[in-house]
């Protein structure tokens, strides 16, 4: 029990950065989002702040995974993070797109699936059971692709060994276990609590959506600030198994007889 109280310390210290840098992008998207398109020179502003929001995420994510790792932050790293886990949202916002694509033809698939099957099976194989597996299976896959995504650039930001630490990563069930909390949290907890309003006047609602939101926001970063934890933990073991030597072997200083 004793050792795991520093894990859950540094996991709780990591979910206070994340929710510091959650606090500052809501704060810069906040002000990018009321920038006007008037003009051109409101138009570069709110590219520029685009820019800035972006490189606030990969600097700030690159920072704590080197932490974690026990690195030296340098200018090179965190440029090499910055670019990492741009390409890495990239890639996220292509595979989203088609994932969409996919989503939009549940229906059809759905359909054609109930009509496959005998009239008899067709009560339990209905069209709203295939429509809902569906919509869970896409929801699985966006996030596995997430979890790939987030442990190759952890790898690749912070590890010595980038493509043995993903693989250690990707084989670790904890990692897994992580990402699913992490997607229930994501997903049905905060649809929840988001969806949930007391009724009572405009006063207790303005109170009980401040309240939610923060509630939210605070268990989604420990769910996050977990996962970091998870990656960084098996990514250390493969390091320090990769950095053992062998003993030296001493020279004989006496002859035996």
């Amino acid at each position: 029990m004793s050792g795991s109280r520093p894990f859950f310390r540094s996991t709780a210290a990591l979910a206070l950065q994340q929710i510091v840098l959650v606090a500052l992008l809501a704060l810069l998207l906040a002000a990018w989002l009321h920038i006007p398109d008037a003009n051109a020179f409101e138009i570069l502003i709110s590219i520029v702040l685009g820019m800035l929001i972006a490189g606030v995420v990969g600097i700030g994510e690159s920072v704590i995974a080197l932490r974690l790792m026990r690195k030296v932050i340098s200018a090179r790293r965190l440029l090499l993070g910055l670019g990492i886990v741009l390409i890495a949202m990239l890639l996220w916002y292509a595979i989203s797109l088609g994932l969409e694509q996919l989503s939009a033809k549940e229906g059809l698939w759905a359909g054609y699936l109930n009509s496959r099957f005998p009239a008899s099976l067709r009560n339990f194989f209905s069209y709203e059971h295939f429509y809902l597996w569906l919509s869970w299976i896409l929801s699985a896959l966006q996030w596995i692709v997430a979890g790939l995504l987030a442990a190759g650039a952890f790898a690749w930001i912070a590890c010595n060994a980038p493509m043995r630490s993903f693989r250690a990563i990707l084989l670790a069930g904890r990692f897994w276990m992580a990402l699913l909390l992490l997607a229930i949290i994501g997903v049905v907890i905060t649809g929840i609590l988001l969806s949930w309003t007391p009724g009572h006047g405009l006063a207790v609602e303005a109170f009980s959506l401040v309240f939610r939101v923060l509630t939210v926001v605070v268990l989604n970063a420990a769910a996050i600030a977990w996962l970091l934890q998870v990656m960084a933990h098996v990514a250390l073991g493969v390091q320090s198994v990769g950095t053992d030597e062998p003993p030296m072997i001493q020279p004989r200083t006496v002859d035996i007889p």
